[in-house]
């Protein structure tokens, strides 16, 4: 368990930190990228760790936050770490529950991709930037298209990514 916290941490933050450099030119403006890989990356950590994996997001999410704001308060650091780690795990579990989808990676199929990369884009993007604006951050005349750019950049990167994942393990499969 602790060691899928710390994995799923460090996995997650690392792929921040790649995204900051490498995907630089895809930021429209501080916390909205146009393409989001860490996005992906979380999703692939939820399903494959579920809670466990939600709380290492949540716990390395801090890191993240403080490269960007400086200024940030405890309350605010733990709004937005709830949203990175906890807010897409709901998502995750009430969208395999409605739709009846096994969270077990070996029955998803491909339409459950682009669904549960939707469903946790949406709200992921709305949590955060309503968060945004409740802290002072953005202004509230800035929600609506704030909100979708962040959304439109969440489901880039956890399309990029699950893509990448499938067709890695298809890969894989032909290889055995």
């Amino acid at each position: 368990m602790g060691a899928v916290i710390l994995t799923s941490g460090v996995v997650w933050l690392s792929s921040w930190q790649v995204a900051q450099s490498v995907l630089e030119f895809t930021e429209w403006r501080t916390s909205i990228t146009l393409v989001y890989i860490p996005a992906g990356i979380r999703l692939v950590i939820l399903l494959v760790s579920g809670l466990w994996g939600a709380l290492g997001i949540a716990l390395a999410f801090p890191l993240a936050l403080l490269q960007v704001f400086s200024d940030v308060a405890w309350p605010e650091i733990l709004a937005y770490s709830a949203i990175a780690g906890f807010v897409p795990y709901a998502t995750v579990l009430a969208i395999c529950r409605v739709a009846g989808i096994s969270r077990d990676l070996g029955t998803l199929r491909s339409i459950h991709l682009p669904l549960l990369a939707a469903a946790v884009s949406v709200t992921g993007a709305f949590a955060y930037a309503g968060a945004l604006v409740a802290f002072g951050r953005f202004n509230a005349e800035s929600f609506l298209p704030d909100a979708t750019a962040m959304a439109a950049g969440d489901f880039l990167g956890c399309f990029g990514v699950v893509a990448l994942a499938r067709l890695l393990i298809a890969w894989r499969r032909k290889r055995h």
